[in-house]
């Protein structure tokens, strides 16, 4: 499924997400497949993604939980990380987020 407007989803959604340029997806209930931040593209996660991937010239902001996260773009983690490989190292991890198995103080 490809975003093209600025859009929340909050219940299931069981699909392969691609988000395009210069749209907003914000994640309130569960994504149990792939999401792909386009490149000028915004995810907002407060429920529960399973995969997410952020493209170069992209942005994440996790107040939720993600359990797989590859980050070639910008995020601001302030949830739950279970995976993170950060490639870009444009990660700013705020106190209290829980990033791969530890808490960050």
């Amino acid at each position: 499924m490809i975003i093209q407007t600025d859009t929340t989803i909050s219940d299931v959604c069981s699909e392969n997400i691609t988000v395009a340029e210069n749209v907003v997806l914000t994640i309130k209930g569960i994504c149990s497949q792939m999401v792909l931040a386009s490149p000028h593209s915004k995810v907002i996660v407060i429920g529960i993604c399973n995969e997410l991937e952020v493209s170069k010239n992209s942005f994440a902001e996790i107040n939720g939980t993600v359990h797989h996260l590859l980050n070639n773009g910008n995020i601001v983690i302030s949830g739950t990380v279970t995976n993170l490989e950060d490639l870009s190292s444009n990660a700013i991890i705020k106190s209290g987020a829980f990033v791969n198995g530890k808490s960050i103080n």
